[in-house]
């Protein structure tokens, strides 16, 4: 049975204004274990681009009828779109892109190229079917149909990838090398881990911990509900409120109180939004 079930209230990777419709949901159960979600982002009237901030994913992206690969972020991006045009992706897991792309994500990082670049001519009759969709959510499900249909050939998501992204979401003590950790965790020697890191990840170890650990602060910025950025900052192991601040102007370009009322006050707008998006 196919889910339809789309989440408004899900803090999205783009920050483009209140407004802005981003809904995702959970891919079908067999794509699960390479994928995360499907979402829909709709570009609202009078805006000129969307800041794309980096959540440690790679993405299949269906835009102005162009599938195409969007890289792993390092950094805040600014991406120039036409109000009132919508996109429709799906987001793999961080780390098991690999087996699909079958190119190392440290040559995707950062960027994006189409589909058809890596998967050859074929992926343009994809597009083209995808494209014929009547609605959003139609158009998802295309994107999984596809994705469905080349399954059998794809590797399962490598073991390591599974376990760096483990004990690094898991980390609660940041004083110690994340470097350090993963090779004694695992085993394995430094250089090996960096250039498996690399190719599965598109960056090295301390760089993931960065971008997992501001996800999780936007997870608990969005329920925090009035804390303190100070109790916040030392709740996610960062070294003090300004090392916070830092990292949220590097990766959003908001201080850590702009981030909270630009989350905040999305999430009021959506319960309010009453635009006739198809999604069932």
């Amino acid at each position: 049975m196919h889910s339809s079930s789309y989440s408004e209230h899900a803090v999205p990777p783009f920050l483009g204004g209140t407004t802005a419709a981003y809904q995702e949901r959970a891919v079908v159960h067999h794509l699960r274990e390479h994928f995360d979600a499907v979402w829909f982002q709709r570009v609202p009237g009078g805006t000129s681009g969307l800041s794309v901030i980096p959540d440690g994913s790679a993405e299949i992206v269906w835009f102005n009828g162009v599938l195409r690969v969007a890289g792993p972020e390092r950094q805040l991006r600014f991406e120039r779109v036409r109000p009132g045009s919508f996109a429709v992706g799906v987001r793999f897991r961080p780390g098991c892109a690999l087996p699909w792309l079958k190119v190392p994500l440290s040559q995707l990082v950062d960027g994006h190229c189409e589909l058809a670049a890596l998967w050859g001519e074929h992926a343009c009759a994809l597009a083209e079917w995808v494209g014929d969709a009547r609605d959003p959510s139609e158009l998802g499900q295309r994107i999984e149909q596809t994705l469905l249909r080349k399954l059998p050939i794809i590797d399962v998501p490598d073991e390591l990838s599974k376990a760096v992204f483990q004990l690094v979401s898991t980390r609660s003590d940041a004083s110690f090398p994340v470097t350090r950790h993963l090779c004694q965790s695992l085993g394995i020697s430094e250089r090996t881990l960096r250039r498996r890191c690399h190719e599965l990840f598109g960056y090295g170890p301390k760089t993931l911990e960065r971008i997992l650990r501001f996800q999780r602060f936007l997870r608990l910025l969005r329920s925090s509900d009035g804390s303190r950025i100070a109790q916040l900052a030392d709740e996610m192991g960062y070294a003090d409120q300004s090392h916070l601040s830092r990292e949220t102007h590097q990766l959003t370009g908001l201080t850590p109180d702009q981030l909270r009322r630009r989350v905040t006050s999305r999430l009021r707008s959506v319960c309010q939004d009453q635009d006739s998006i198809r999604l069932s």
